[in-house]
Parts: C-alpha cells; sequence; structure tokens
C-alpha cells in the first residue's frame, strides 16, 4: 500500500463527452504489476471511487487483475496493458454482483486514444471465464481488446460504449453481454456463439458519433421482452446495402447479423412535393428514404405527392431487404404515382407486422403501381 502511495498522478483523460479532464490523483498501475508481473492483483478499496492510470509501453500481468469499489482506468497515449490468466477471469470485479453502487469499471483514453488494453482468458479447462466480468462498464476511449471462453465482456448490469476501439471475443460464448448494452459510439466488433445479447428485459441501442464510427456483431441475441433499436434520429446501412434507423428494428436482427454497420445520411428527393412538381423516386434508395422518413422521423406527408420515374428492383438474394411505408402509429397520407413501373425482389422474413410496400395507408393514394417477386414469410410459417 505504500508504494501505490508513493505512485500517485494526476493526468489528463477524455470523459464520455469527448472533452478533455484532469484526473484526481490516480495510482501507477505500472508499478503494482511490475513489482510482481506473474502474481493476481487486487487493486482499489471497498466502496470508493478508485483511479489507476497506465503509462508504460508493455505492462504485462499474467495472472487475473480485480478490483474492489468502482474502477476507472485511464490508458495513456501509447500505453499497453496486457492481461493474460488461465482459469480465470481476466479483469473482474472482486464485489458482490448484487452491489449496483460498486463494480462500475470505466476506461478513458487520451487525445489520440491510442492506449491499450489486452484481456485474455484461455484456458478452455474452466468454461465461464471472460477478458472482462463486471457489474457495470463504460469505454470513453482507448483500444480494447478482450478474449474469453464464455465471454468476451460480460457485465451484470449495464454496458455504454462512447467511443474507442473494442474488440471482444468469445470462443465458444457470447462476445459481449450485459443487461442493457448502448453503443454510443466507436468501432465495436463482437464475434462468438453470440455477437451482443442483452438481458431478458433489456435494451441493446446502436448508434453513432462520427462518420468513422462502425459496429460489427456475429449476431444480436434478445431476452425475452428485449428488444434491438438504433438511436432516435439516426440511420445506419450494412455494408450490402440494408438501412436501419431510429426506433424498434427486432425484426432486422437477422439481415444485420456479421454484417458491418455505419452511419447513413439519406440524400434528400428532387421536387417540392406538390401535385404539380412531386418528389421524384428514382432509386431504390429514394423508395427506402420514404420509410425511413414516414416510419423514422414520423412524417405523414398529408397532401404530399410522389412520382416514380423507374422500375425498383431489390436485391431478392437478401433477406429482410425492406421496411414497409407506414404503421398504424404513423400511416402514409401522401399520394404516390407509380407511374406505371414495377417494384420488385422485396423479402420479408421474420415477425414484421406490417408487410409489403405499403403497411398502412390513411387518406392517402396509391395509383398505377405494379409490384412483382415479393416473399413474405412470418416467423412459424
Amino acid at each position: 500500500m505504500t508504494a501505490w502511495a508513493q505512485s500517485k498522478m494526476s493526468v489528463s483523460y477524455v470523459d464520455e463527452n469527448g472533452v478533455t479532464q484532469t484526473s484526481p490523483d490516480a495510482t501507477l498501475l505500472d508499478a503494482i504489476i511490475n513489482a510482481a508481473p506473474n502474481n493476481d492483483k487486487a487493486i482499489g478499496y471497498e466502496n470508493l471511487d478508485n483511479w489507476f492510470v497506465v503509462q508504460g509501453s508493455n505492462v504485462m500481468l499474467n495472472g487475473q487483475l480485480g478490483f474492489k469499489g468502482n474502477l476507472n482506468l485511464i490508458l495513456c497515449d501509447g500505453a499497453k496493458l496486457t492481461i493474460n490468466t488461465t482459469g480465470k477471469n481476466a479483469l473482474y470485479s472482486l464485489d458482490d454482483p448484487n452491489n449496483d453502487d460498486m463494480g462500475q469499471f470505466t476506461i478513458y483514453g487520451q487525445e489520440s486514444g491510442t492506449g491499450q488494453l489486452i484481456a485474455m482468458a484461455t484456458d478452455d479447462n474452466w468454461a465461464n471465464n471472460s477478458g472482462i466480468y463486471t457489474e457495470k462498464l463504460t469505454i470513453n476511449g482507448g483500444i480494447i481488446s478482450t478474449t474469453g471462453i464464455n465471454w468476451g465482456i460480460h457485465a451484470h448490469n449495464n454496458i455504454i460504449i462512447n467511443r474507442g476501439t473494442v474488440t471482444a471475443e468469445a470462443t465458444s460464448g457470447t462476445a459481449i453481454e450485459g443487461q442493457n448494452v448502448t453503443i454510443n459510439g466507436g468501432v465495436v466488433s463482437a464475434t462468438g456463439s453470440s455477437g451482443i445479447k442483452n438481458g431478458m428485459t433489456g435494451t441493446t441501442t446502436l448508434g453513432y458519433t462520427n462518420s468513422t464510427d462502425r459496429i460489427t456483431a456475429s449476431n444480436y441475441q434478445l431476452g425475452t421482452t428485449a428488444s434491438l433499436r438504433v438511436k432516435d434520429g439516426q440511420y445506419m446501412t450494412t455494408n450490402n446495402g440494408i438501412v436501419i434507423y431510429g426506433g424498434l428494428n427486432d425484426n432486422m436482427r437477422n439481415a444485420i447479423a456479421g454484417k458491418t454497420l455505419s452511419p447513413y445520411t439519406p440524400t434528400e428527393w428532387s421536387g417540392s412535393g406538390t401535385p404539380q412538381d412531386p418528389y421524384i423516386i428514382a432509386s431504390v434508395e429514394d423508395l427506402n428514404l420514404l420509410s425511413l422518413r414516414t416510419v423514422g422521423d414520423q412524417l405523414d406527408y398529408s397532401d404530399k405527392y410522389f412520382k416514380l420515374m423507374n422500375n425498383m428492383a431489390y436485391d431478392n438474394t437478401q433477406s429482410n431487404n425492406y421496411t414497409a411505408i407506414g404503421t398504424n402509429e404513423h400511416p402514409f397520407q401522401g399520394h404516390l404515382d407509380g407511374n406505371t413501373k414495377v417494384i420488385s425482389g422485396i423479402r420479408v422474413d421474420g415477425n414484421n407486422n406490417y408487410q409489403g410496400v405499403f403497411g398502412v395507408i390513411d387518406n392517402g393514394t396509391i395509383t398505377n403501381l405494379f409490384v412483382t417477386d415479393v416473399q413474405i414469410r412470418c416467423i412459424g410459417s
């Protein structure tokens, strides 16, 4: 304990909002690990917010790093902490998992975000091991890589990723699991039998802060009454062109499994929406935008006019490649002239209450539109 007191320092870090702050006195974790790099370590004090910092470029612990209380870990630019253990969780909260006030693990980077944390638990003889196992986890920056047998990252409560690069792998289990999993930004990759999994009543929320943010998961596993959603007002697209948007997206989870999601900015239609100058729909992207605006942005387009200028051919090799225009809560109330054009290749595969080109129309009109090669399959059929 005396050595800890002699290794205190105040350092800068970037908070959850991307603002540079200065820490309270933080303990240099390098000195603790380097004193006995092959022994398990227990750090922090119960019922306290504990601050630790890593500065060295090759700090390595061949054992478990356990912590008491709440752990705030700052990864300095250029620093690298590697935890490699067998038969245990690599980085582990030692607090009672039912104590909601403790066991919060928060990771911070600095301005360049090049500090690294590698947490590996790789013993096949002890199945329930994780790279990180804690009560709550927030990642605000840095380069985080975790490997476990059953979990890459596991939290009894919530996981929040605000920025940074996070790579989680579970060789036979779930890469990232928490009661609620919220991704506000960063580059996130989750690879396992389950990619990202939430609790029985939890929510997985996907979003972005910067245009370079990306999310990739093997799949999305939802609890009994849990849900998957994109942050309100945001749009994301897969690397094969499927667009999802703010609100509930439970029915899209199979379509985005294994795909890379990136931010998407729709291109607006030409035209002004009047009978003389209707909004022009000339591509699949234009038609998708009508669904995004109606359901995602909750616009009804009452007394607005649209006109198809070309045939629309969706990729019929892709499942769930389309979302119907209009719901009970947000019906389509505009007027669309199909201009004798044909929409083809729509595929809907899942429990979607609104199936077809249009889901719900209220006081709107659809004329001169042809639809072919449409396949809709409900779960259980």
